[in-house]
């Protein structure tokens, strides 16, 4: 249940002309991920990841709620964790 902060104008995208920010977070492009590395192994992962497309997009963090940024937004967007699971949840439950 740790948070997120993430500034979606790090996001590494070909063609950022006319994607909205939630776009970019939504995105289904393939071969694209999200990955967590521990601070201090983040330079040797950058180092395996040379030469390809990649970014450092945010951090996680101890307060429990998801901030997205975006020079776009005229403000962050934060969203608790706890809604977020919930949502999460909630959608699988029928299944």
């Amino acid at each position: 249940r740790l948070g997120l902060e993430v500034d979606l104008d790090a996001v590494p995208c070909r063609e950022r002309r006319g994607f909205a920010p939630l776009e970019l977070l939504f995105s289904e492009s393939n071969s694209r991920f999200v990955m967590t590395v521990a601070p201090e192994r983040a330079a040797a992962v950058e180092q395996l990841l040379s030469g390809l497309p990649h970014a450092r997009v945010g951090a996680v963090t101890a307060e429990p709620t998801m901030v997205l940024r975006s020079s776009q937004l005229p403000r962050a967007i934060v969203l608790p964790v706890e809604q977020l699971v919930q949502a999460y949840r909630g959608t699988l439950a029928g299944l």
